[in-house]
């Protein structure tokens, strides 16, 4: 499954933010199967996830995955430096210094 497989599959909303950064929302109770169908291009962050949520990051599409008590959340972005900023505001937001 690529993203846009993923995203289709999981996300019913689309909202634009700002130049070239997209948020995708929807839902899900079934985090095994979302577990299993992120796209290789992600990698899990163990230091940003717990019992409660899973994130994913990819590099390579400047795009995040978040799993939250069903809340699925998909972040794309145009601009590389849009994706590092996101990733320097997670990092400080789930307590964690590096990426």
């Amino acid at each position: 499954m690529n993203k846009e497989q993923f995203i289709k599959a999981y996300c019913n909303e689309e909202e634009k933010r700002g130049d070239g950064f997209f948020i995708f929302r929807g839902f899900t109770m079934n985090q095994q199967r979302l577990e299993n169908q992120v796209p290789p291009e992600y990698e899990y962050i163990e230091e940003w996830s717990d019992g409660f949520r899973q994130v994913w990051k990819s590099d390579q599409l400047n795009s995040t995955i978040t799993f939250c008590e069903g809340d699925v959340i998909v972040t794309h972005h145009e601009r590389k430096a849009s994706y590092l900023c996101e990733l320097e505001n997670a990092a400080k937001f789930y307590g964690v210094n590096n990426r």
